[in-house]
């Protein structure tokens, strides 16, 4: 038998190079690109989960990319490919629920609202409201303490009183007076914090909050019409309310109770939907992109509506709003947590991701 031949020595740059061989065959396009293309995926529903908020042209191109660039690699890879991307402990999906404290609106320096702590519960996780219809807007309130009659408040009568049933008259009132005001009423968002959750997919969410902000932060749109549904507003709605005359001016001040909805919640229903307004839903806005979906059904996912306050100042002798010093406000506090999201056929598990956004729209 002939000596079984010895390969030949190879030089360093021959090592170097089988080495970078080897590792190129170890590292094909497909597995190379698998986990990015997926990260993508997910972010491309996150951006659409956290950001249909708003309107901005910015963000809009931001997830566009995203979610075409995810498609146009998906399409290359020929089979499905279904993998979760969920490394690390589970953060929980709960948020502290703020029902029942009372939020002091920043700059109120004519006294503090009485704190209702008896006050119901905010609204289910199904946006739906079940609450019974407001009485009618004209009526005025019986007074049962004393036999002693009730207010005359009407538009220009001006109001100092802390009866949330008051308060909700003469706002209505004034909403209805003012509910129109071409492109005076004025929406601003801002990004307040963003955390993607635990895992791959989580650092590449959070690492979009720098684009997130500067989208939003840009974001100003001009609306026609006051914020809320005035015919839905309820006394139950509100945790407390005041308005406090200085003989010229009347300046109301309520807080709103916090709202919690799951994915499939309406604009104008819940105690935050009515008095000021809230996202209508957030399959909306994924129905609106091809290829793009989530489980919701599955997921631990919520929007928490809090800090939550109107706060209006008015004329008396004619019912206006003072420009410059009318303000209705909530905090969205967006929570995913076991949230799988997809592109065409790509798939990624979203653990513990939270982000809060401010909202406001002044006059």
């Amino acid at each position: 038998m002939s000596k079984k031949e010895k390969a030949p020595k190879m030089s360093k740059e021959e090592k170097k190079e089988y080495k970078k061989q080897k590792r190129e065959a170890n590292n094909t396009p497909e597995n190379a690109e698998l986990k990015q293309n997926i990260i993508k995926a997910v972010t491309a529903v996150v951006c659409v989960g956290i950001f249909s908020l708003s309107v901005s042209g910015a963000m809009d191109k931001y997830c566009e990319a995203v979610k075409a660039e995810a498609e146009a690699k998906a399409k290359l890879g020929g089979t499905q490919i279904s993998q979760q991307v969920n490394s690390g402990s589970s953060n929980s999906g709960t948020v502290a629920d703020n029902s029942g404290s009372s939020f002091e609106v920043p700059g109120d320096d004519s006294g503090t609202v009485a704190d209702d702590n008896s006050s119901t519960p905010a609204d289910d996780n199904s946006g739906a409201s079940t609450d019974t219809p407001a009485a009618d807007n004209g009526s005025t309130p019986a007074d049962n303490k004393g036999g002693a009659a009730a207010k005359n408040i009407t538009l220009t009568s001006g109001l100092n009183s802390t009866d949330v049933n008051e308060v909700l008259k003469y706002y209505k009132l004034v909403a209805e007076h003012n509910k129109k005001k071409q492109g005076q009423y004025v929406t601003k968002m801002s990004l307040v914090s963003l955390n993607g959750g635990s895992g791959a997919v989580g650092k590449l969410v959070s690492a979009i909050e720098p684009i997130g902000k500067k989208a939003l932060e840009k974001n100003s749109t001009a609306g026609d019409n006051i914020p809320g549904t005035l015919d839905k507003i309820q006394a139950s709605d509100w945790q407390n309310a005041k308005a406090v005359n200085d003989g010229t001016y009347t300046t109301i001040t309520i807080n709103v109770k916090p709202q919690t909805d799951g994915a499939k919640g309406k604009s104008n229903e819940g105690t935050v939907g009515r008095s000021i307004g809230v996202l209508d839903g957030v399959q909306t806005a994924l129905d609106e992109m091809d290829g793009v979906s989530a489980d919701f059904d599955n997921a631990k996912f919520s929007l928490v509506y809090d800090h939550a306050y109107i706060k209006v100042k008015v004329k008396n002798a004619t019912g206006e709003l003072v420009k410059g010093s009318c303000e209705w406000h909530h905090q969205v506090n967006v929570n995913m947590d076991e949230l799988t999201a997809k592109v065409t056929f790509l798939s990624a598990t979203l653990k513990g991701a939270k982000a809060v956004i401010d909202y406001s729209v002044k006059y």
